[in-house]
């Protein structure tokens, strides 16, 4: 995992932004993959998914704590 006190502050700024997007798209694929009623998937295979988009999720929240957490400390504007 990056440590974002090695960034700049514009790399910092960057990453918040992307760390922002790719959770906003990670939510939702999960969303329209579980909304998905005409696909014919295995119940384990729709669980599967689900607990993968979790785990990503989980991760990306962290990073992005982590992230923001410099952000403040750094007493940069929030993005």
């Amino acid at each position: 995992m990056e440590s974002f006190s090695e960034l700049n502050d514009q790399e910092l700024i960057k990453k918040l932004e992307a760390l922002k997007e790719d959770l906003a798209d990670i939510e939702n694929e999960k969303n329209f993959t579980s909304n998905q009623s005409g696909l014919h998937l295995s119940s384990a295979k729709i669980i599967s998914q689900i607990k993968e988009f979790d785990s990503e999720i989980s991760i990306l929240n962290k990073q992005l704590s982590e992230c923001c957490n410099e952000v403040e400390k750094r007493n940069l504007p929030k993005v």
